[in-house]
Protein backbone atom coordinates (compact mmCIF):
# COMPACT_ATOMS: atom_id res chain seq x y z
CA UNK A 1 0.00 0.00 0.00
CA UNK A 2 2.69 2.37 0.99
CA UNK A 3 4.98 1.65 -2.69
CA UNK A 4 1.48 2.27 -4.57
CA UNK A 5 1.00 5.14 -3.17
CA UNK A 6 4.00 7.30 -2.05
CA UNK A 7 5.78 5.25 -4.49
CA UNK A 8 4.47 6.91 -7.29
CA UNK A 9 2.44 3.15 -8.62
CA UNK A 10 4.91 0.88 -7.38
CA UNK A 11 7.75 2.51 -9.27
CA UNK A 12 9.36 3.68 -6.17
CA UNK A 13 10.28 1.55 -3.13
CA UNK A 14 10.02 3.27 0.12
CA UNK A 15 8.44 0.40 2.49
CA UNK A 16 12.01 -1.37 2.10
CA UNK A 17 13.70 2.03 3.66
CA UNK A 18 10.89 2.03 6.19
CA UNK A 19 11.87 -1.37 7.29
CA UNK A 20 8.22 -2.48 6.27
CA UNK A 21 8.46 -5.81 4.85
CA UNK A 22 5.63 -7.89 3.13
CA UNK A 23 5.65 -11.43 4.71
CA UNK A 24 4.43 -14.41 2.08
CA UNK A 25 2.38 -16.89 3.34
CA UNK A 26 0.10 -19.58 1.82
CA UNK A 27 -2.15 -21.92 2.58
CA UNK A 28 0.32 -25.07 3.28
CA UNK A 29 2.09 -23.10 5.96
CA UNK A 30 -1.32 -22.23 7.40
CA UNK A 31 -1.87 -26.14 7.51
CA UNK A 32 1.40 -26.73 9.50
CA UNK A 33 0.58 -24.50 11.88
CA UNK A 34 -2.25 -25.75 12.70
CA UNK A 35 -1.04 -28.70 13.25
CA UNK A 36 -0.32 -30.91 9.76
CA UNK A 37 3.15 -32.00 10.58
CA UNK A 38 6.30 -32.53 7.70
CA UNK A 39 4.58 -34.71 5.25
CA UNK A 40 5.70 -36.41 1.97
CA UNK A 41 8.05 -34.75 -0.36
CA UNK A 42 6.61 -35.17 -4.28
CA UNK A 43 7.86 -33.81 -7.32
CA UNK A 44 4.77 -32.53 -9.53
CA UNK A 45 5.23 -31.87 -13.13
CA UNK A 46 4.57 -27.94 -14.08
CA UNK A 47 5.25 -26.76 -10.21
CA UNK A 48 8.52 -28.53 -9.21
CA UNK A 49 8.92 -29.75 -5.76
CA UNK A 50 6.21 -29.64 -2.80
CA UNK A 51 4.99 -31.78 -0.16
CA UNK A 52 1.52 -33.89 0.37
CA UNK A 53 0.76 -30.97 2.99
CA UNK A 54 1.19 -27.83 0.56
CA UNK A 55 0.26 -29.31 -2.38
CA UNK A 56 -3.36 -29.51 -0.32
CA UNK A 57 -2.76 -26.23 0.29
CA UNK A 58 -2.74 -25.44 -3.48
CA UNK A 59 -6.11 -24.74 -4.63
CA UNK A 60 -6.80 -22.61 -1.53
CA UNK A 61 -3.93 -20.34 -2.95
CA UNK A 62 -4.75 -20.65 -6.48
CA UNK A 63 -7.97 -19.06 -5.10
CA UNK A 64 -6.47 -15.96 -3.30
CA UNK A 65 -3.93 -15.17 -6.23
CA UNK A 66 -5.31 -12.23 -7.40
CA UNK A 67 -3.94 -12.67 -10.78
CA UNK A 68 -6.68 -14.80 -11.33
CA UNK A 69 -9.53 -12.48 -11.12
CA UNK A 70 -8.39 -10.15 -13.89
CA UNK A 71 -10.99 -10.33 -16.71
CA UNK A 72 -8.97 -10.12 -19.91
CA UNK A 73 -7.28 -13.47 -21.09
CA UNK A 74 -3.97 -11.93 -22.29
CA UNK A 75 -3.24 -9.96 -19.09
CA UNK A 76 -3.74 -12.81 -17.05
CA UNK A 77 -1.66 -15.21 -18.72
CA UNK A 78 0.91 -12.40 -19.46
CA UNK A 79 1.43 -11.47 -16.11
CA UNK A 80 1.44 -15.41 -14.94
CA UNK A 81 4.18 -16.10 -17.52
CA UNK A 82 6.07 -12.62 -15.93
CA UNK A 83 6.00 -14.64 -12.97
CA UNK A 84 7.36 -17.87 -14.01
CA UNK A 85 10.32 -16.04 -15.61
CA UNK A 86 11.29 -14.07 -13.18
CA UNK A 87 10.87 -17.61 -10.36
CA UNK A 88 13.03 -19.39 -12.55
CA UNK A 89 15.61 -16.63 -13.35
CA UNK A 90 15.59 -16.36 -9.47
CA UNK A 91 16.75 -19.97 -9.04
CA UNK A 92 19.63 -20.11 -12.59
CA UNK A 93 22.48 -18.74 -10.07
CA UNK A 94 21.65 -21.13 -7.64
CA UNK A 95 21.44 -23.98 -10.03
CA UNK A 96 25.49 -23.98 -9.85
CA UNK A 97 25.22 -25.03 -6.33
CA UNK A 98 23.75 -28.36 -6.47
CA UNK A 99 26.34 -30.85 -5.13
CA UNK A 100 26.28 -34.62 -5.66
CA UNK A 101 23.20 -36.40 -5.67
CA UNK A 102 20.47 -33.61 -7.69
CA UNK A 103 17.32 -34.86 -6.44
CA UNK A 104 18.38 -35.22 -3.00
CA UNK A 105 20.11 -31.94 -2.92
CA UNK A 106 16.78 -30.08 -4.08
CA UNK A 107 14.75 -32.38 -1.93
CA UNK A 108 17.10 -31.15 1.07
CA UNK A 109 17.47 -27.85 0.30
CA UNK A 110 13.26 -27.77 -0.60
CA UNK A 111 12.03 -29.15 2.81
CA UNK A 112 14.68 -27.00 4.81
CA UNK A 113 13.63 -23.89 3.17
CA UNK A 114 10.09 -24.94 3.91
CA UNK A 115 10.68 -25.39 7.78
CA UNK A 116 11.93 -22.08 7.52
CA UNK A 117 9.30 -20.48 6.25
CA UNK A 118 6.29 -22.43 8.14
CA UNK A 119 8.29 -20.92 11.57
CA UNK A 120 8.99 -17.66 9.77
CA UNK A 121 12.41 -17.65 9.88
CA UNK A 122 12.68 -18.92 13.89
CA UNK A 123 15.12 -21.35 14.27
CA UNK A 124 14.14 -22.41 17.54
CA UNK A 125 16.90 -23.77 20.86
CA UNK A 126 19.90 -25.00 19.89
CA UNK A 127 21.02 -26.87 23.05
CA UNK A 128 24.48 -26.61 21.97
CA UNK A 129 24.40 -22.86 21.15
CA UNK A 130 22.80 -21.59 24.61
CA UNK A 131 24.88 -21.25 28.14
CA UNK A 132 22.04 -23.28 29.75
CA UNK A 133 24.03 -26.46 28.44
CA UNK A 134 26.04 -28.06 31.17
CA UNK A 135 29.40 -29.60 31.16
CA UNK A 136 30.66 -31.19 33.63
CA UNK A 137 34.73 -31.38 34.37
CA UNK A 138 34.09 -35.45 34.14
CA UNK A 139 32.53 -35.36 30.82
CA UNK A 140 36.61 -34.20 29.79
CA UNK A 141 38.01 -36.32 32.19
CA UNK A 142 40.15 -39.34 30.79
CA UNK A 143 41.19 -41.37 34.10
CA UNK A 144 38.93 -43.78 33.28
CA UNK A 145 40.93 -44.68 29.96
CA UNK A 146 44.06 -46.78 30.46
CA UNK A 147 47.02 -45.55 28.02
CA UNK A 148 48.63 -49.54 28.22
CA UNK A 149 45.30 -49.83 26.35
CA UNK A 150 46.92 -47.92 23.24
CA UNK A 151 50.19 -49.52 24.04
CA UNK A 152 51.51 -50.53 20.66
CA UNK A 153 54.59 -52.32 21.95
CA UNK A 154 52.95 -55.79 21.48
CA UNK A 155 52.79 -55.46 17.39
CA UNK A 156 55.82 -56.77 15.46
CA UNK A 157 56.62 -54.45 12.71
CA UNK A 158 59.69 -56.21 11.84
CA UNK A 159 58.98 -56.73 8.05
CA UNK A 160 57.99 -52.81 7.56
CA UNK A 161 54.98 -53.08 6.14
CA UNK A 162 52.43 -51.69 8.36
CA UNK A 163 50.16 -54.87 7.41
CA UNK A 164 49.99 -55.16 11.33
CA UNK A 165 48.35 -52.08 11.62
CA UNK A 166 45.46 -52.97 9.14
CA UNK A 167 47.11 -50.77 6.49
CA UNK A 168 47.27 -53.91 3.95
CA UNK A 169 48.60 -51.33 0.83
CA UNK A 170 52.02 -52.53 -0.12
CA UNK A 171 53.79 -50.52 -2.31
CA UNK A 172 56.82 -52.27 -4.21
Amino acid sequence: MINTTVGFGGLLDPATRMEITADEEDFGQTLAVWGWEDSRYLVLPFFGPSTLRDTTGMPADMAAYPVTYVDDDTVRVSLTALNLIDTRAGLLDQEELIRGDRYRFIRDAYLQSRQFEVHDGELGDDPFASDTFDFDDSDFDDSDFDDSDFDDSDVDNSDGDNSDFGDNDVTD
